[in-house]
């Protein structure tokens, strides 16, 4: 959910926050990414444009992502969140 509202993901998008979640915070590889979607799996490039359809839809500002974060060399990771005092 984005601001009470129901985000309708496809498929692939599902899985791929799913991945992303199931790593609670640590990179997950673009090549464990790519395990989502047959031409993921052959071009990682493929991985980066899911990537950013998935932050259009859950980033307020998908070009300055506060939620899915890119780690440099070693993949994306969703943000841990912030605790609450």
């Amino acid at each position: 959910m984005r601001d009470g509202v129901r985000l309708e993901l496809s498929e692939r998008e599902h899985s791929m926050m799913a991945k992303l979640a199931q790593a609670q915070g640590e990179p997950v590889s673009r090549d464990i990414l790519g395990e989502v979607s047959w031409e993921a799996a052959l071009n990682s490039r493929a991985v980066d444009v899911q990537i950013n359809r998935l932050r259009r839809q859950v980033e307020i500002d998908p070009a300055n992502p506060k939620i899915i974060l890119t780690r440099r060399n070693r993949g994306y990771c969703l943000a841990k969140p912030d605790p609450v005092s």
